[in-house]
């Protein structure tokens, strides 16, 4: 699976904003499903994706479980996000860490059981990206 540090130096800055990022050609293999299936999924928000300059797709890592499958409620949250704002900006919102959640992101929270208080906190910032 190909990783975005090994796509392009200038995609560095998305690396450390939300990243590692899968490509669509990684994640299609990972999951044995074609390309077009991964970005219909993407657009759909049934997986987190966002696209580069040049359109090409790209993966955030911390989305999928040691299985494969994507976080469940990482998608919750991530869809109550673009419904206010941009993908790069609801990437960024994911990973940035906070005293709302006492120092760590919201994947880290997630992952830690805090699922409740990051989808507060999602629907609080949308609301006011939205207002």
């Amino acid at each position: 699976m190909l990783r975005m540090a090994e796509m392009s130096p200038a995609i560095h800055d998305f690396e450390y904003l939300a990243g590692p990022f899968f490509d669509s050609d990684g994640v299609a293999q990972w999951l044995s499903i074609g390309v077009d299936d991964v970005e219909a999924l993407a657009v759909s928000g049934d997986l987190i994706g966002c696209q580069l300059e040049n359109a090409q797709w790209v993966f955030p890592e911390w989305q999928f479980t040691d299985h494969g499958a994507v976080h469940p409620a990482l998608l919750t949250v991530w869809g109550v996000l673009r419904g206010a704002a941009d993908p790069w900006t609801c990437a960024a919102w994911m990973c940035t860490e906070t005293y709302l959640f006492e120092g760590l992101s919201a994947v880290q929270a997630v992952a830690a059981g805090d699922i409740e208080r990051v989808l507060a906190c999602a629907r609080d910032d949308a609301a006011g990206w939205a207002g």
